[in-house]
């Protein structure tokens, strides 16, 4: 349930939470993305990735030392990116 997927991410033990926007293989993609954040005044920034042996360029908004915090935020994001997701890193 949501509910449980919601606890597991609270009690994550790493140092912050980010919203994930996307991933994408093609480097200008994420970079699109990343423009298309920023237009709509959302700092974000794009990270590689390892995923089964491909490199993949991740689009994040956000640096939250807290679950909660990130998942404040979630909303605002997802009217940008309307698959955007709260994710620990």
């Amino acid at each position: 349930t949501s509910a449980q997927h919601a606890k597991r991410l609270y009690e994550w033990p790493h140092v912050f939470y980010s919203i994930q926007c996307g991933a994408f293989r093609d480097k200008s993609k994420a970079a699109k993305l990343e423009r298309k954040l920023k237009r709509a005044g959302l700092r974000s920034k794009v990270e590689t990735r390892p995923r089964s042996g491909e490199l993949l360029y991740v689009v994040y908004v956000g640096r939250y030392p807290r679950y909660n915090g990130a998942r404040d935020s979630l909303r605002s994001v997802q009217r940008v990116v309307s698959g955007a997701l709260v994710v620990p890193q």
